[in-house]
């Protein structure tokens, strides 16, 4: 960058010794009356010697003066004298009057001060005459409805409530915001600084320490059951547990603000550190960088991925528990972990799967959620698929009096090779461990078992219950019904027996479709 020609032709080259001896013969001595050469032991290191006089009083060496020498030399009538205990008065005058600045250059020329644009008041731009007395009325009831200390009583408010930073009612935009609702703000200088926006916090935190402590004791209420809960921590991922990857998530949404300004708190103070060369950026934890910090859209997947974490919870927490029909806290009666809803929850997980699936364009970040979602449904079909090695959850269902083989003709109808598999392992249980025991036809109904409509807890509940099926068997056809009259007549000489497993799917009631608890049925 080239240097201004101004300063470079104007800077003055230091007096030699033999000239400097001389130029005190040149010394206006009538000018300053009482004063001699200074006598001082040390030396004079600033730059402005160089260009001026070192005298002192006669009566007192402490008062000594610095005299322009360029002024001297120029034969000015009153050079120009500074008191040489500072050196900014010399500088500037050397600087404003003849353009001479550090011959090293190690200091910058002094700025002019600029001069202040007198501000216009508020009948000035207005165009308001103040001396009509109408337009007084209007000038005065504008000024009027504008206090200035109410105004910055209310930045410093927004400030605190914001959680902004103090140099934010510094910002030249949010001030010129600020003038345009209304030109008083600038014409009564009521703009605060950060150290203002301090002060007055400060000021006010002394007013009122005594009620500030009285809330924070008491701030979260007066009801001894909300104030014994304790403050809540974070949740760490652990990998050998259940679903606490959806713990650690909904606890995260929970603290969202509050992580949000602790990320803030951390970092800030990491660079603190840095800047005073107690630490290296390079040492920077990973979590404190720019890059992987939670951004809206880096939430917005937290929070879709905590809506499908829910689904296997509520399944979760239906097949955990010993199948023993209890009343719960709600109020209802009902059991947890039967055989019957375990087949219901891989039916309806990955029927959600499907669903999110198909909406995934919708979602933040798509490709990433299909491709978890493919993955998750891939491993609830791996473990699907192995139930066949199990057919007792098969039977569950099938003889379960609100289900029967209606639900797999509902859920399996294009897959029919699947539903004769599952009726193949389902007789070939019942021949191998059920068959031998011998059943009275000469039965009569009981009182059917009590019935009870539970409210639904979660969407699983409401999945459980659409899936049950109406009967479809309210009495035999007339052929069946022949055979079993033929039956009965053939067996009536000895005794009345038939096969359980073939009565059981003609032996349909009306309010099947109601059973809760099919074991005591």
């Amino acid at each position: 960058m080239a240097e201004s020609p101004i300063i470079s032709s104007m800077v003055l080259e230091p007096p030699d010794q033999e000239d400097k001896k001389n130029s005190w013969d040149l010394f206006p001595w009538k000018d300053f009356p009482g004063y001699t050469q200074s006598q001082r032991c040390a030396s004079t290191s600033s730059w402005i010697w160089q260009f001026g006089y070192d005298i002192e009083k006669s009566d007192d060496d402490t008062k000594r003066r610095w005299v322009c020498k360029v002024c001297v030399d120029s034969r000015r009538p009153n050079p120009h004298s500074a008191a040489s205990s500072g050196t900014q008065n010399a500088e500037i005058h050397l600087w404003n009057d003849h353009k001479v600045c550090d011959p090293s250059r190690r200091r910058k020329p002094p700025s002019k001060a600029k001069e202040k644009t007198p501000s216009r008041n508020i009948a000035e731009m207005m165009k308001l005459n103040t001396r009509d007395a109408r337009e007084q009325q209007i000038a005065n009831q504008i000024i009027g409805r504008f206090d200035r200390l109410d105004f910055q009583r209310l930045v410093v408010s927004w400030i605190i409530n914001s959680n902004s930073s103090f140099r934010q009612s510094e910002d030249p935009y949010l001030r010129a915001a600020f003038e345009y609702l209304n030109p008083l703000v600038k014409t009564t200088e009521a703009h605060i600084t950060h150290n203002t926006v301090r002060r007055r916090i400060l000021q006010v935190y002394e007013e009122n320490k005594a009620e500030i402590k009285r809330l924070t004791v008491y701030s979260k209420s007066d009801d001894p059951v909300v104030r014994a809960k304790k403050p809540l921590d974070v949740i760490i991922d652990v990998v050998t547990r259940w679903l606490s990857t959806l713990y650690m998530i909904r606890r995260a949404l929970l603290l969202k603000d509050f992580l949000e300004d602790l990320w803030y708190e951390q970092k800030s103070e990491w660079e603190g550190l840095v800047l005073k060369g107690k630490k290296s950026s390079s040492e920077m934890p990973l979590c404190l960088r720019d890059e992987n910090k939670l951004e809206e859209k880096d939430w917005a997947i937290i929070s879709l991925f905590n809506e499908v974490l829910q689904h296997f919870e509520h399944v979760l927490i239906t097949l955990e528990g010993d199948g023993q029909q209890r009343k719960r806290k709600e109020g209802y009666i009902g059991a947890y972990g039967c055989p019957w809803d375990t087949l219901l929850g891989y039916e309806y997980l990955l029927g959600k799967m499907e669903v999110y699936k198909a909406a995934a364009h919708r979602y933040p970040d798509p490709e990433h959620f299909k491709v978890n979602i493919n993955l998750c449904w891939k491993k609830l079909d791996k473990y699907y698929s192995r139930l066949d090695e199990t057919p007792v959850y098969y039977a569950a269902i099938a003889l379960h009096p609100a289900y029967r083989w209606g639900y797999f003709e509902d859920v399996w109808a294009d897959r029919p090779e699947w539903i004769q598999t599952a009726k193949s392992l389902v007789e070939e249980l019942y021949r191998s461990h059920y068959e031998p025991r011998i059943i009275s036809r000469d039965r009569e109904r009981g009182e059917p078992v009590t019935k009870k409509r539970r409210i639904y807890r979660n969407p699983f509940d409401e999945y459980r219950e659409e899936s049950r099926q109406a009967p479809t068997l309210l009495q035999p056809p007339s052929s069946m019904t022949t055979l079993l009259q033929a039956e009965d007549a053939a067996s009536s000489s000895t005794h009345a027996v038939g096969d359980e497993y073939s009565d059981w799917f003609r032996d349909v009631h009306k309010s099947d479709q109601n059973i809760l608890d099919p074991i005591s049925y």
